[in-house]
């Protein structure tokens, strides 16, 4: 059990660190996870639903027995980590002009490092689908 002290230290950090106060800062802030369009969940996206559907029917005759739902959330979960990837793809064909300079460069790495996150959720959502609709099959 952390000391009085530590637990006191702790609630003023937690106090001084709410997010931005400024109205410039919070809607700055709100912007952050529509930068790339990738925080939403591709599920909830009416523009994605055809292509789940159709990958959810190319999977689905290989587990006939699963329920279609979790079928569709690894369609869902693979489509998701074939958008993120596709992402990268792009942003590594950025071309860095000869004798750029380091700023332009670190400005490319924190753009990979950024999607690390969301290709790492991604990921992770796509193996507990997977797991999901293979505990369903093996029963």
């Amino acid at each position: 059990m952390p000391s009085e002290r530590k637990l006191a230290a702790n609630r003023a950090n937690a106090k001084a660190s709410t997010g931005p106060k400024s109205t410039a800062g919070k809607k700055a802030s709100s912007r952050n996870a529509r930068k790339l369009g990738l925080a939403i969940e591709i599920a909830t996206d009416p523009r994605f639903a055809p292509q789940i559907e159709a990958l959810a029917k190319l999977i689905h005759p290989a587990y006939p027995e699963a329920p279609s739902a979790w079928v569709r959330q690894v369609a869902a979960a693979e489509l998701d980590l074939i958008r993120i990837r596709n992402c990268r793809t792009q942003l590594s064909a950025t071309i860095v002009e000869p004798g750029a300079g380091r700023a332009e460069i670190a400005a490319l790495v924190v753009k990979h490092t950024r999607l690390d996150r969301y290709e790492k959720r991604a990921y992770s959502r796509r193996s507990s689908a997977i797991k999901s609709l293979m505990s369903a099959v093996v029963k």
